[in-house]
């Protein structure tokens, strides 16, 4: 889904995330420990949290796309 926030990188002590083609940084120390790069993240009143399941959704259509991308005929 493109409305997803998701973790691109981090750069210091800031998460660069994504949501569709916006750009934007969020601190690292708000975010719940373990998140890391390719995490799909949800806002909470206390911070933020990772999704696992859209984490796990999106790790597989990724792992299928490249897997169609390399399959050898």
């Amino acid at each position: 889904m493109d409305k997803d926030i998701v973790i691109d990188r981090f750069e210091g002590d800031h998460a660069v995330c994504l949501r569709g083609r916006k750009v934007f940084r969020i601190p690292a120390s708000l975010l719940p420990s373990g998140a890391a790069e390719g995490c799909v993240i949800v806002k909470t009143k206390n911070g933020y949290s990772v999704d696992c399941d859209r984490t796990l959704q999106r790790r597989k259509e990724a792992d299928r796309l490249t897997n169609e991308v390399f399959k050898e005929d």
